[in-house]
């Protein structure tokens, strides 16, 4: 084994077939840059979806000034670290559209893309690299996660750019490259807490395979530490937190649980329901490539994994064998969303299966399995599987409405004070205070952190039930023109439910949206007027947002 100047042994790389098309840094350089621009346009058009879900709070918590976004962060808003908040903070001030949120994400989730060859390129070679590339390029989970206004590609680049200084450090022995590896290891803590769990497997496997290095290991982690430690009583706080475990209250880990979402972390989004992302045809492909992949181990009659392999299997098992482990005796956090750092590890290890046999079955398994990502990459941008459309909504709105006509909104569960139709009608806008939004189903913020922690499958902290005449009795008040808006999760039968016949709404697909469907009733019977459906629009989405048009008509007997 090779050893460098400052003593520390080179990674052995695992010797693959030699056939290529990559016969030169020209050809790599132009596939690379082809399928990370391959990986942009899939990203781009997620980028112009409403903000939705956990979005809505980290939209809530950059509109403050720096200091009060900090203070959000480590109030009871939020349980995760600070430092994507603090990116899209800076982001937010170059102009007023949401999808500035989610540069961050979109930055660090393409660049992920050529990082990923290079280090398979430092682990396996690079035509498993380039294979890998492909895989997180299309893969629907990353691409999903590239345009959240979250921190978990933000969290992924980081785990994989400490990864690839790691090995540089080793095969180098520089101070300096130690000390870039334990701040890179810090600033994925500051991300997110579950960092801590690839972050360590990676740290272990490097003190066992590396004892020369070991010093240097230990001391970057120490200063990786130094450096996280003023946020470790936030971190203590977080964990008490009675709302860290929401998920957990509503679906708790089983084995049915904890394979599905195995499945939905390697082939699908991590949010649509069943198989509508990738779909069947595409899981069958995927399953071939694989399959022609892991075929290869049983085909040797010797198969001893080099160290990189290791590495490789310990980045994809150590996230998976702790969150489940935590989440059975603890909080819920094993998700799709969460093991997204160990994607790479995972696509580098089918790309490195792949290209091991021969070289036409090679081929072959590395066109089934880049067919298949690429069916499920198509599907992540279908209308049906898009993030809720109140883009639309708001056009209606403004289309057949007029300043001031009131707006009833059946928001879906939402962490932010900000509900998602109130982001599109522009909070602190002219248009926006035009319009007088009321909210069924939903409270406020100061409201929501103070109710009890869930306790049931269908709860969830950010609703309440409503005073449903109140609200009616208000928007008969405000609708100077005889015209409401009436904005829910799904279509309705809005003229059956006023005349409270049983409700046609499907029941346990709202109770799935966290949205209290009697409300919805209570509110129609609850108004003042009589009231007819002049025109309606369903859009597109999970739950498609679809819009009424209600002209009041004559008021009812006995209404006050």
């Amino acid at each position: 084994m090779a050893m460098t100047s400052g003593g520390s042994a080179t990674p052995p790389a695992l010797r693959v077939p030699s056939y290529s098309a990559l016969s030169t840094d020209a050809a790599v350089i132009g596939l690379l840059t082809l399928v990370t621009a391959v990986g942009l346009a899939f990203r781009l058009p997620l980028m112009g979806d409403s903000l939705f879900g956990d979005e809505l709070s980290t939209f809530f918590v950059v509109d403050h000034d720096f200091r009060g976004m900090l203070a959000q962060v480590a109030g009871p808003q939020e349980w995760t670290p600070p430092l994507y908040f603090a990116i899209a903070w800076i982001f937010s001030k170059l102009g007023p559209d949401p999808w500035l949120l989610r540069l961050p994400s979109l930055l660090a989730g393409v660049a992920t893309i050529p990082l990923v060859f290079v280090f398979g390129s430092k682990t396996v070679g690079k035509r498993a690299g380039m294979v890998a590339a492909a895989l997180v390029a299309l893969s629907p989970l990353m691409i999903f996660y590239s345009t959240e206004a979250r921190g978990y590609a933000l969290l992924a680049f980081l785990v994989l750019c400490s990864t690839i200084l790691l090995l540089t450090a080793l095969e180098r022995g520089n101070a300096w490259w130690w000390a870039l590896y334990g701040a890179l290891l810090a600033a994925a803590m500051y991300t997110h807490y579950t960092a801590i769990f690839i972050l360590a497997g990676q740290t272990i496997w490097a003190l066992v395979t590396y004892p020369r290095s070991r010093k240097a290991i230990v001391l970057s982690v120490l200063l990786a530490v130094v450096l996280w430690s003023p946020w470790l009583e936030q971190y203590i706080a977080d964990a008490t937190n009675p709302y860290v475990d929401v998920i957990g209250s509503t679906e708790p880990l089983s084995p049915h649980v904890f394979f599905r979402d195995l499945l939905h972390f390697a082939s699908s989004d991590g949010v649509s329901p069943g198989l509508a992302v990738p779909g069947v045809a595409a899981l069958v492909l995927i399953g071939l490539g694989v399959g022609i992949g892991v075929s290869s181990l049983f085909l040797r009659r010797e198969f001893r994994p080099g160290q990189q392999i290791l590495l490789l299997l310990v980045l994809v098992a150590a996230p998976v064998f702790a969150e489940g482990l935590v989440s059975v005796f603890g909080p819920r956090v094993f998700s799709p969303r969460i093991l997204m750092p160990s994607y790479p590890g995972l696509a580098i290890l089918v790309g490195a299966l792949v290209v091991s046999r021969p070289r036409r079955i090679g081929i072959l398994g590395a066109v089934l399995l880049i067919a298949g990502m690429f069916i499920g990459a198509l599907s992540v941008n279908r209308e049906t599987n898009r993030r809720p459309d109140f883009t639309g909504v708001v056009d209606f709105v403004d289309r057949f409405g007029e300043p001031g006509d009131p707006i009833v909104y059946v928001p879906w569960a939402g962490p932010g004070a900000w509900q998602s139709l109130e982001v599109e009608l522009g909070p602190g806008s002219a248009r926006f205070r035009d319009q007088f939004v009321f909210r069924v189903g939903a409270p406020t913020l100061e409201q929501a952190l103070h109710i009890r922690k869930p306790s049931g499958p269908g709860q969830y902290p950010g609703l309440l039930p409503v005073d449903s005449g109140r609200v009616a009795n208000q928007v008969f008040r405000e609708a100077s023109q005889g015209r409401i808006f009436l904005v829910t999760p799904s279509p309705l039968d809005l003229e059956e439910m006023a005349d409270g016949a049983p409700s046609p709404v499907d029941l346990e697909e709202l109770a799935n949206a966290s949205v209290p469907a009697a409300s919805i009733e209570d509110f129609l019977i609850a108004l003042p007027s009589s009231w007819r459906e002049e025109r309606s629009l369903t859009t597109y989405g999970w739950l498609a947002p679809t819009v009424y048009e209600l002209r009041l008509t004559k008021r009812r007997s006995g209404a006050r």
